[in-house]
This record gives structure tokens, C-alpha cells and sequence, in this order.
């Protein structure tokens, strides 16, 4: 069977699950309407027999026979959601186990279908699923071969969509990877000829035209199980050149881990930080499928939330990524805090109050006890307001509510607190520090800085209204979530992540959609304030004391103050409740009730990507940060922070650093206690026709790194072209090479430009036009341009490197060089307009 032939027969499968599964869906719906109607008529009547004081029946037995109601349609309206799904696919993959007449296929999916007695899919938290999740080289659990789906986009379906009632479809089976198990099985060509992903690369590699490979592979095999098993409460460090795999090896440690250890991953899932958009994209297709939405994936600038575009020079984005800027930005903000040297004076009313000195420098040395700068700038905040209402005390005509409110909207004592100890945001924190040349002097010196280099970090201040729209530079997020570690949240804030995480919830779930959906209640809105009532399943009076939180009428001049909108005061929800049997019948809005009612039925479909947006401080179970040797040391704070301590993964190859070479991987990382340093040695997906010129770039820069050993010819030699122009002569190069090459070859797909640093769009784009794209599309290929940044971690087919020579102009251009030639998996070309000379020669290395 062709491999379209196995694709078409793995679509004909799961089409017939899906149907067996739809069924039962349908019947899970029937239930859950039935029990909802039941659940509504119970309450209706015991809300009449409660009101009606005639009525005989018990109000306490009425009220458990409403709640064991309504706990019945939630379970129902919960077994059709789990059914539905959340935009995952309903089958992950398959995989063939050992047996005595041969082997025996199962497939592995969301939750369990079965067709009478027939096994359709096995739950993956199933115990039968268990060797789909754990099976590894050197331990198969009598796995052979392991099979995972790719589906066109199941992983992003609009949340709408979900809300709305639509079922879990994940959209067409466009593919899918293999992984072999059992060495021997590579020797069988009727087993390998349907192979795809990693498993066809190792049978290539294992195949009789290579050679005896099978301790080759067996080691390969080693390496990776030993990485994807490794104790995950210790840092691991992968260290992998080109070709080894690295990226496959550590999804399959993230996929591991979240089986293995699901129960403490459950809430708090793995981050996936990778270093562009676009390789996130290309991994999610590698990652294996879980039954949870348990993953998050995300470049270093997206974990923390900031309006991103702003540009600026190399050596300054590399300047605000070294250590000493977190000495720059705790001096910053210690700055902000000024010791008291004089009274505060005002007027209440007509009455001149004088707060002393003492009392003042007492409220200040008791604020820096706090936490945070902002913890303890509310405590000399609510320190001064109290002095000052003591003050005024007068037991004989003294309203308490109306001298706080005088004395926190007082102008002088706003004036007074900026002065002494502000509140402030990160983004408010690096904009002074960057527009003001005393605070940035006063910094410099304590990070030790030169005074070049404060100037390369001075910027033009962006006024306080318009701060909001500011572009910031992906340099500056890792320092601003270093600001927010250090500052905390205000109080404003505070109250701001409450309320949001509420309209969150009330856009996600509006009531009635929801009940709706579930069928498990008519008139859903009023039937739920109903069960609360009656029942009392709700105790809001904590929740609700959370929101009560005074916002410091200092932050008038904050850039949001202007644009807050105002709410309802969640505290009334708590009164209407405790009141009497008569109130509690009363007139009551059930659109209030959503975020609570919501958050109590639905609560466990809460999920962790859901959990990590909304909250800057997450906690992920593991975080795995892949090509992890260009992070920076103030990108590595923000990324430890995302960790529960010692449960991060890196892999990387020091050798691809772009931002300056270290000799060792201690060398880069932050203080994290002991180490577990792994390395990937052999080189299987590239051939050593694409290594050698790499190698002989590498030895140039960084002679002390070794490549991998590569174990795959392709039998087309590195070509080094010189043309006269790009523009002109590469077209027609890409037609007539690369189509006469490819002869009766129908593996080369992909064919990259990849251009060197700094080269500006509109080259690029010139040279891209003159391409026909139409034309290689029907000699085979996919062409694709990209820089040399944009290439990190993914591979093609055909690499077609421009200009070799301008790498070399630019700091770390070398290593950006050794990037874009170790990106091909077949064939490696370089065209320039002018000599290359000893670039490409392994000769010995420059003295430097």
C-alpha cells in the first residue's frame, strides 16, 4: 500500500469511529435533556412548597431532593461536554504490540468507543494505553511501532465555537509519524514502506544500502531514551549538533512526562518556549496528542504580556540581555523609594493638619518590610492615610468613611506618596529609567556599566497617557517581567485580574448558551438562581470579599484611569443571599450570577492554557525551552520563573549560538543548583556532504566545539556558485540544477533561500518575485525564503544559502552561517556574487 493508500485507510477508520461515537453522544444528549427537565420541575416545585407556608413538606428534604436534582443534570451536561470535546481530535494514534501470530493494532484517542464489544479506541488515560505514552527504545512494553496523527489545525479551534455547542471535529487527517520500537522490525521493508517521521529517517539509516547500521541506530535509540526519561525535578541540558534530533527527542520527553506524571502536571501542564512563531508551528505537528489541553507554547517575547514592535540595534538588544541589568533594575526601583525628610501638611476642611516627620519615617521603614516595591507602597500608602484620619479624630462628629475618602482623593497627599514611594508598573518603570539620565546615571554605576553604555540604553521618555501605546523591543520584555518580579502587583491591578477573569468566564460561558448546550435546563437562568437559593450550594461571601479592594487614588494619573469602566459591586450578590426565606425569593437579576454559577458548574473545564494567559505569575509543571543556546541571561530569569523549581528541559548546541560563543553550557545558564548535562552525538538526519562546509565554517569561530558524527551520504556533493548577480542568474540556477538533480528522486520537497542577517525586505523580495515559484512547484518543490534567524530549528529539503560572505560582516554572522547550512536534509548549495576563498575550507583554523 502507497503511503497516500495508508493515509486514505487510517481517514476510512476514524471515520467509522466517529460515527459509532456520534452515536453515543446523541444518547448522552436525550439523557442529559431528560434529566434537566426533571431537574427544573424539582425545583420550581420545591421553590412553591418553601414559599407556600401552608405547604407541608419539609424544607430541608425539599432542599436535598433539588440538589441531588441538579446534581444528576450536571453530571449528565458533564458527560456531554467530555463527549463533545474541546477542539482536540478524537484519536491521537496507534500502535502495534507483540503477539503471538504476529502483532495486534490499537488506537489511542480522547476517551474510550466501543461498537458492542468491539474495542474502537482506548482512552488514553486507560491502562491499556499506558505503552502508547510509555514505551521507549530500551523499554517497549512489547510496543513495535507507535503511530501519532496530524490533524489540519485540531489544535486551535475557536473557543466560540466550543461555547456554541459544536462537537470536538478536529478537522481532515492530513498525516501522520511513526516511531519503530523494535530494531529488527527495520529489516522488513513490508513494515517500513508505509513509514513516515523519524521511523523512515532510522530505517533509511538501517537499510542494507547503508551499511551494517543497526549499532548505529541502536545507540541513537540510547540517547534519546535516556533524554526522554531523565528524573524531571533536576535541570536537564541537552547539548545536540545539527541533525541529532534534538527537537523530536525532547516533544517526546513533554508527551512522557505528562502521561507519566499526570496527576502532578494536571494543573499546571508543560510550557513550550521555541524561538520563532514559525517554529512553534512546524513542532506542533511533532508533538504527540494528549487528552488534555496540557501544553503551552510560546517564544521568549510572549511570556510577558506587552504591545511588541519596537526595533532597535543589535549591540543594544544584546546589551539588555546581560546579567548586570538585574542589578541595573533593582537599583531602579529602590531609586523610586525616597526616605521622608520633611512633614506632610494639608487641610481637612478648615483644619490644618500636620503629619510629623517621626511618624512619617516610621510609616516608611515599616513599608520596606514589605514583599514587593508595590506591597510596600500600599502599606506606606494605607500607613499615611491612617495617621492622618487619627489625627482628626473627633468622637463627637467624625464620619471615619468620609475622612479616608478625604484624605485618599487629596491632592497633597497624592503628591506626597509619588514623591516618596509611587506605585508603578513595569512598563511605567523602564520608561522613566530610560527617559530620565539621572535615574539611568544612578543605575549605570551600580551595575557597573560604562557611560557608552547607559547611552546606547537611553531612550526619549513616552508620556504617561500615551505609555499604553508604546512599542517595546523584544529585548526589553525579559526586563520587563524582571520589573513586575521585583514591583508585584498594585492594588488597582489586582482588582483589574478579578474582574477581567470574570468577563473572561461570562464571554467564554454566558449563561444561557451554556445550560443550553448542555440541555440540561428550560428557562436556565432563573431554574440555576433557584438551585442556589434553595440549596445553598454557593458560598460567595469569600470570593466576594477578594474583590473589595480599594484602588489608590494616587493612580489618577494612570494611563487606564481614564478608560476603566465601571462595575457593579459583587458584594450585593452576597447580601441577596443572606437575607430571609422571603428576600431570598425576591427580584433578583440571574445575569449577575454568571461568573459564580458558571465557575461552579463548569469549574472543571478550566483549562491550563486558559489559566497560564491569564496570570503572569504561572507556574508550569515543566518548562522544555528548545534551541536554548541563543536565550539570553535575562531571558533565562524570565523563562526559570515559569518553573517549578528544577523541572526545566533545554536543549540546544552551543555551536549555534548566535550572540557571542561560550566554550560550555554553565557558562550561560542562571544559578539553578545541580545540573543534568546529556548530549545527542550522532548526526542521522542530515548527510555528511551537508556537514562538511559547516564544519569548516565552525572551526573558524568556535574550534573548540565538535560536530556530531554523521552516518548518512546523499551522494551530492556541497556546491559553492558564484553568479553575477543574484537577481538575474539565480532563477534560472534553481530550474535547471536542482530539476535535472532531482531526476527520479520523489523525496525532495522543500527548498529554502536563506539569507544573511540584516538583509533588507525589498532585496529579498526582488530576488523572490523573479523566482518561478509555479515552475518548481511542477519540478517537485515548495520554495520558501527566510533569514538565517527565522531558520533556526527547522529543516528542509534543499538549502540554497545567498551571499555566504556577508555573514561573515556581522557580529555572530559565522554562527548564523553554521545555522543556515545545517538546515538541509539532503543537499546544501551557497550562491554569492563574490568569492568565497577559504570560507568553505577545512584547512586550519584562523588563530582567532
Amino acid at each position: 500500500m502507497s503511503a497516500d493508500g495508508e493515509l486514505e485507510a487510517e481517514r476510512l477508520y476514524l471515520a467509522a469511529v466517529g460515527r459509532v461515537h456520534m452515536e453515543h453522544l446523541e444518547r448522552a444528549r436525550a439523557a442529559a435533556e431528560m434529566l434537566g427537565t426533571e431537574a427544573a420541575e424539582a425545583t420550581a416545585e420545591g421553590i412553591r412548597d418553601i414559599v407556600d407556608e401552608d405547604a407541608e413538606a419539609d424544607t430541608a428534604v425539599r432542599a436535598a431532593e433539588v440538589r441531588n436534582a441538579a446534581i444528576r443534570a450536571m453530571h449528565a451536561a458533564n458527560r456531554v461536554r467530555e463527549l463533545e470535546g474541546k477542539g482536540t481530535a478524537l484519536a491521537f494514534g496507534r500502535f502495534t504490540t507483540d503477539a503471538a501470530n504476529g502483532s495486534t493494532k490499537s488506537y489511542v484517542g480522547r476517551l474510550s468507543v466501543f461498537d458492542g464489544d468491539e474495542t474502537l479506541l482506548i482512552d488514553w488515560r486507560a491502562p491499556a494505553a499506558v505503552p502508547f505514552y510509555r514505551a521507549t527504545p530500551l523499554d517497549r512494553h512489547g510496543v513495535r511501532t507507535r503511530r501519532q496523527f496530524h490533524y489540519d489545525n485540531h489544535l486551535t479551534q475557536d473557543r466560540r465555537s466550543r461555547a456554541s455547542g459544536q462537537t470536538g471535529s478536529s478537522g481532515e487527517l492530513v498525516g501522520y509519524s511513526d516511531d519503530v520500537l523494535e530494531i529488527d522490525a527495520l529489516d522488513d521493508p513490508a513494515q517500513t514502506l508505509n513509514l513516515r517521521g523519524e521511523a523512515a529517517v532510522l530505517a533509511a539509516v538501517s537499510s542494507p544500502t547503508t551499511g551494517q547500521m543497526k549499532p548505529v541506530v541502536a545507540m541513537i535509540q540510547s540517547e534519546q531514551d535516556a533524554v526522554i526519561r531523565a528524573p524531571s525535578n533536576v535541570p536537564l541540558i541537552v547539548q545536540g549538533g545539527p541533525g541529532t534530533g534534538k527537537t523530536v527527542v525532547a516533544l517526546h520527553r513533554a508527551a512522557y512526562l505528562l502521561y507519566d506524571q499526570r496527576e502532578e502536571l494536571s494543573d499546571r501542564g508543560i510550557l513550550i518556549v521555541g524561538p520563532t512563531r514559525r517554529f512553534l508551528r512546524y513542532v506542533s505537528n511533532v508533538l504527540p496528542s494528549l487528552g488534555e489541553t496540557g501544553v503551552v507554547s510560546a517564544t521568549p517575547a510572549e511570556l510577558f504580556p506587552a504591545r511588541r514592535g519596537g526595533v532597535e540595534v543589535d549591540e543594544t538588544a544584546r546589551l539588555k540581555g546581560q546579567p548586570e541589568m538585574v542589578g541595573l533594575l533593582a537599583r531602579a526601583v529602590a531609586d523610586r523609594c525616597r526616605r521622608p525628610k520633611e512633614p506632610l501638611r494639608l487641610y481637612y476642611g478648615s483644619r490644618r493638619v500636620v503629619l510629623r516627620l517621626e511618624t512619617c519615617v516610621e510609616i516608611f521603614e515599616r513599608a520596606q518590610r514589605g514583599s514587593t516595591h508595590n506591597d510596600g507602597a500600599e502599606i506606606f500608602r494605607s500607613g499615611i492615610v491612617d495617621a492622618l484620619v487619627d489625627a482628626v479624630y473627633d468622637p463627637a462628629f467624625f464620619s471615619l468613611e468620609d475622612a479616608t475618602s478625604t484624605f485618599v482623593e487629596s491632592r497633597e497627599v497624592r503628591s506626597y506618596l509619588l514623591a516618596h514611594w509611587p506605585t508603578l508598573t513595569p512598563e511605567q518603570c523602564l520608561n522613566d529609567l530610560f527617559g530620565s539620565p539621572a535615574l539611568l546615571e544612578s543605575a549605570r554605576r551600580e551595575a557597573g556599566l560604562s557611560r557608552a553604555q547607559a547611552k546606547r540604553l537611553a531612550a526619549p521618555r513616552v508620556r504617561e497617557r500615551r505609555l499604553v501605546r508604546r512599542a517595546w523591543a523584544d529585548s526589553d520584555i525579559p526586563l520587563l517581567d524582571e520589573l513586575h518580579h521585583r514591583l508585584g502587583l498594585r492594588a488597582r491591578e489586582l482588582t483589574e485580574s478579578v474582574r477581567t477573569t470574570e468577563r473572561d468566564v461570562e464571554d467564554e460561558f454566558e449563561l444561557a448558551q451554556a445550560m443550553d448546550r448542555a440541555n440540561t435546563m428550560r428557562d436556565a437562568n432563573d431554574q440555576v438562581v433557584s438551585i442556589q437559593r434553595v440549596a445553598g450550594t454557593l458560598d460567595l461571601g469569600a470570593a466576594s470579599a477578594e474583590l473589595e479592594i480599594v484602588s489608590l487614588g494616587a493612580e489618577e494619573e494612570d494611563a487606564f484611569a481614564d478608560t476603566a469602566e465601571p462595575e457593579a459591586d459583587p458584594g450585593t450578590l452576597v447580601d441577596r443571599f443572606k437575607g430571609d426565606r422571603a428576600a431570598m425569593v425576591g427580584d433578583v437579576d440571574p445575569n449577575e450570577l454568571v461568573p459564580e454559577v458558571v465557575d461552579y458548574l463548569f469549574s472543571e473545564g478550566v483549562s491550563v492554557v486558559e489559566l497560564a494567559i491569564g496570570d503572569r505569575s504561572f507556574r508550569f509543571g515543566h518548562v522544555i525551552v528548545d534551541e536554548a543556546q541563543d536565550l539570553s541571561a535575562m531571558q533565562w530569569r524570565m523563562v526559570i520563573r515559569r518553573a517549578e523549581p528544577g523541572s526545566v528541559t533545554a536543549v540546544g548546541d552551543l555551536a549555534q549560538r548566535t550572540i557571542g560563543p561560550v566554550e560550555k553550557w554553565s557558562d550561560l545558564l542562571p544559578a539553578m543548583g545541580p545540573v543534568n548535562e546529556m548530549e545527542l552525538s550522532i548526526n542521522y538526519r542530515s548527510p555528511a556532504e551537508v556537514l562538511s562546509p559547516a564544519e569548516a565554517v565552525l572551526a573558524k569561530y568556535a574550534p573548540h566545539l565538535k560536530m556530531p558524527r554523521a552516518i548518512r551520504h546523499s551522494g551530492r556533493p556541497f556546491r559553492d556558485i558564484e553568479v553575477k548577480s543574484v537577481h538575474h542568474d539565480l532563477p534560472s540556477l534553481l530550474l535547471s540544477s536542482l530539476g535535472e538533480d532531482r531526476g527520479e528522486d520523489q523525496n525532495l520537497r522543500t527548498l529554502a533561500l536563506i539569507w544573511p542577517p540584516g538583509t533588507g525586505a525589498a532585496a529579498r523580495k526582488k530576488v523572490e518575485n523573479a523566482i518561478d515559484a509555479t515552475a518548481l512547484a511542477e519540478s517537485g518543490y515548495e520554495l520558501l525564503s527566510v533569514s538565517s534567524a527565522e531558520c533556526r530549528g527547522l529543516e528542509f529539503d534543499v538549502v540554497v544559502v545567498i551571499e555566504p560572505s556577508q555573514f561573515a560582516s556581522v557580529p555572530g554572522g559565522l554562527a548564523h552561517l553554521f545555522v543556515a547550512l545545517t538546515r538541509a536534509t539532503q543537499w546544501s548549495i551557497a550562491v554569492s556574487t563574490r568569492s568565497t576563498g577559504d570560507l568553505f575550507d577545512l584547512g586550519d583554523p584562523d588563530p582567532d
